[in-house]
């Protein structure tokens, strides 16, 4: 090749990057938790869920078809098996209706025609109705408690922060806790998750101390660093944050046999495509209720009137010990009591007082500010020691 053809082909490689340089500067980053279009209407349903209806209340929906609200129903005072007795009832009543659709769905009785009102938009005929009878289900709704999730978030969110820095893994994460447990440390799931991370015992055990001493599970800073090692091993596994999550509730292995079978870490497609029983309705909504969840938090003032400053949660003072240090020790230090002191650590167990357990050097500890200020006289800092 002649000086002047390796010229023309050094330039034109040139002018070939540039282009493409330019058209990514363009397009902006790349958003690392996209919103597709097809899945607005499932994010609007919750939140709306984590707003619009407490605890007390509830949706009666199409399972497949989100923006479908047959009815916000409240429930009955009494025992849980005696609400669930009520909400079954519900659910009949609408499957009910929907079959006297699928018969005949041009039926003028005046509830049936408020029912059809609902599918209008989606051209809907008997086979609509029949498949939309077997998708009625409830959902309750977590306004009151994903409220109180954002005020009592506000005393570990910096810290929160530094440690998913720290991880290497998006800010954004710290949303999670709000669908898993509306920031509750103390939240144990019908499946034994618990903390506001939500960790199975085995999984727990991975990253973090589980025994009749000490549950970190329940230490809401401790059990940030595991759920962001265990998201970024997701990461690393799926090539995808979308997925990373779906696997946070799913299992990294279950999704990465997913995304073998379909050939593709394209979430959007396995969320469409991936049959398998086990692959629920839990699974196939835990992204976008992270992306409602997101959308919630980050701008509280817009979904809830009564937001106040969440003083109660404020009043907290959060330190390292600097060195191991006995339960007992950190009692009379701050002239605590057993009680107090369990109330604002729950990784902590009765028994661990009990035997003045020996807590290892930067274990976070949860004090009430007034005790803090107390004996240090200024709230100014990380690594307090107790020998001061």
């Amino acid at each position: 090749m002649n000086n002047m053809c390796k010229s023309y082909y050094i330039l034109s490689i040139s002018i070939i990057f540039l282009i493409l340089s330019t058209s990514t500067l363009a397009e902006g980053p790349k958003e690392l938790f996209p919103t597709p279009p097809k899945m607005v209407k499932s994010v609007t349903f919750w939140k709306k869920i984590y707003t619009e209806v407490d605890t007390e209340k509830g949706f009666i929906h199409d399972r497949e078809n989100l923006d479908i609200i047959y009815e916000v129903y409240t429930l009955p005072k009494g025992e849980k098996s005696y609400q669930n007795k009520k909400i079954k009832n519900r659910i009949n009543y609408y499957e009910n209706q929907l079959k006297k659709l699928a018969e005949n769905p041009t039926n003028n009785d005046p509830q049936l025609k408020k029912i059809a009102s609902l599918w209008e938009n989606k051209n809907p005929d008997s086979h609509t109705y029949q498949n939309a009878s077997q998708n009625v289900r409830f959902q309750r709704g977590q306004s009151d408690k994903f409220l109180a999730g954002i005020k009592h978030s506000k005393v570990y969110l910096p810290e929160m922060k530094k440690i998913l820095h720290q991880e290497g893994v998006p800010e954004d994460l710290i949303y999670l806790p709000h669908v898993e447990s509306s920031f509750n440390c103390q939240a144990r799931s019908k499946r034994g998750a618990v903390g506001i991370w939500q960790f199975l015992h085995d999984t727990g055990k991975r990253y973090m101390t589980i025994n009749k001493l000490v549950d970190e599970r329940k230490d809401p800073l401790i059990s940030t660093r595991a759920a962001a090692k265990l998201l970024r091993h997701n990461y690393q596994k799926l090539h995808s944050w979308p997925l990373a999550l779906i696997a946070y509730n799913y299992g990294t292995n279950g999704l990465m046999r997913a995304t073998e079978h379909h050939n593709t870490n394209d979430f959007e497609y396995i969320l469409d495509n991936y049959k398998k029983k086990s692959f629920s309705f839990a699974t196939k909504n835990f992204y976008a209720e992270f992306l409602a969840a997101r959308e919630v938090a980050t701008h509280p003032g817009l979904y809830f009137s009564s937001m106040d400053d969440g003083k109660e949660y404020s009043e907290i003072k959060i330190v390292y010990l600097d060195d191991t240090t006995r339960v007992r020790n950190i009692l009379n230090h701050y002239n605590m009591t057993s009680t107090e002191f369990l109330t604002h650590n729950p990784a902590i167990t009765t028994t661990a007082i009990y035997r003045n357990h020996q807590l290892k050097k930067g274990f976070p500890i949860y004090l009430p500010k007034a005790k803090y200020l107390a004996i240090h006289k200024t709230a100014s800092g990380k690594g307090t020691s107790l020998k001061d």
